[in-house]
């Protein structure tokens, strides 16, 4: 009903102005949008870089606003020539015809203007609805009852043109590229199922070194944000967030963005599956298995000596039984290790128990010192040449047990082997030392060797 509403004031306002116009402006001011609607789009990237300039700071605008500007710019334009070519006109008719014959022209131009004004309300029908068409795609997606009143409008009027059939003949003139409205169905999946999809999205292969990155981080820890997008908040609030901001004013991020295969991701989202991706299996997150580890470290070496055993399950279980292992598709490799409980507890242990050795030996060593006097008076010392007095030596506090395993964490790289599910691994721990090994893929478990340990980790996303 509302999008018939305002098909029927185009007609109506149009075709009342251009009846009073005449054919003539009408006609030169309808080339005008014409031309304007197809110049729009080319000549807005000449306009671009003027709108952070006059205060516009947001992305957004930047791709809203060229087109708006220009459009309007090429359309004055015909406007104004409309006057000029109408003035010609009539002074023609003035001077150098009679007045039956101007009279004449007067009445045929101001009834072909009718007609040209219709004619003009198809065509602004079409621009109306188009721009409702594009604009409004993604406004019925993230759209609710907090929304704003324009955006609430968009979101009807995209409706209607969906319930009318017109959206058909609108698909036929949309010059938007297809991943405008794959860009615009993911974001509309996100929004509605954040909280849902939140872990998946983070665990899409591209986006898995991500993570790692400050921007990303920063996010990841900002609660009002977070809140915000899993109660479905005002999504102008979201996108005005300046953490949203920096990122989408960051080129490098916005490169990988464009770059990413729009159809594959929603599909990800969907099903949890990658076309794109799933082929390279060492792709994801994987968590060390401390149990298989251990059996795979036995069954190698089967005369284990029983301290040798006994450290390597202090190891497994207590100290690194977290270490995660993420393998990215730029191939790189990233090991972490997060210290469990019962380390953390260890460690604190021995930084209390380090600290009162510390104290206690610094109270041993100290002298206390009566002063000379006093030890001449009561015969406590022999006088004698006096010597400077020594300065006190700081007492030396003991040192922290090293955390076993912490060697483990670093970054690398990976490479397959030809067409099998064996891979090569550089690694560098966080102390420098590299380390080349391999990793192996068996069932659901992937198989870690380098600097003479094997890891057994299975993959948790």
């Amino acid at each position: 009903m509302l999008l018939w509403l305002i098909i029927i004031a185009i007609f109506v306002v149009l075709g009342l102005t251009s009846y009073y116009k005449g054919a003539i402006r009408s006609l030169v001011a309808l080339v005008g949008v014409i031309l304007a609607s197809f110049l729009a789009l080319p000549l807005a990237p000449l306009l671009k870089p003027l709108v952070p300039k006059v205060g516009l700071t947001h992305p957004f605008w930047a791709v809203l606003l060229p087109p708006v500007v220009v459009f309007l710019l090429i359309a004055l334009l015909f406007v104004g020539l409309s006057f000029l070519v109408h003035h010609k006109v009539m002074l023609h008719f003035k001077y150098a015809t009679d007045d039956y014959t101007r009279l004449r022209f007067e009445r045929l131009n101001q009834r072909l203007g009718l007609v040209v004004g219709l004619v003009g309300g198809v065509i602004y029908s079409l621009l109306v609805g188009l721009v409702i068409y594009i604009l409004g795609y993604p406004a019925v997606q993230v759209t609710g009852d907090d929304s704003p009143a324009l955006q609430r409008f968009l979101s009807a009027a995209r409706k209607d043109i969906t319930a009318t059939g017109l959206d058909r003949t609108l698909a036929a003139l949309d010059p938007m590229p297809e991943n405008y409205y794959l860009a615009c169905d993911v974001t509309g999946l996100v929004y509605q199922n954040y909280a849902a999809l939140q872990q998946r999205l983070a665990n899409y292969p591209a986006f898995l070194a991500w993570g790692e990155r400050p921007e990303f981080k920063e996010i990841a820890t900002d609660t009002a944000l977070l809140n915000l997008l899993q109660t479905r908040g005002p999504v102008l609030e979201v996108i005005k967030h300046p953490k949203i901001v920096a990122l989408l004013n960051n080129p490098e991020v916005m490169g990988e963005l464009e770059a990413l295969s729009l159809k594959d991701l929603y599909q990800y989202l969907k099903t949890g599956k990658s076309a794109k991706y799933d082929e390279e299996k060492i792709l994801g997150w994987w968590q060390l298995d401390p149990h298989a580890t251990f059996t795979l470290a036995r069954r190698k070496n089967p005369d284990m000596p029983p301290k040798q055993m006994s450290e390597l399950k202090q190891l497994l279980m207590v100290w690194i039984p977290q270490l995660t292992v993420m393998a990215a598709p730029d191939k790189s490799l990233l090991l972490r290790v997060e210290l469990s409980e019962q380390a953390r507890q260890i460690i604190e242990a021995a930084r209390k128990a380090a600290e009162a050795a510390a104290q206690a030996q610094q109270q041993a060593s100290g002298v206390q010192q009566l002063p000379p006097g006093y030890a001449e008076r009561y015969g406590l010392m022999r006088r004698g040449p006096e010597a400077a007095p020594a300065p006190d030596a700081a007492p030396a506090a003991p040192a922290m047990p090293a955390v076993p395993g912490a060697n483990l964490a670093g970054k690398g790289t990976w490479e397959r082997e030809g067409s099998s599910l064996r891979y090569k691994v550089t690694i560098q721990n966080e102390q420098g030392r590299e380390s080349r090994g391999t990793a192996v893929l068996e069932q659901d478990e992937l198989i870690l060797t380098a600097a003479g340990q094997s890891l057994v980790l299975v993959r948790t996303y």
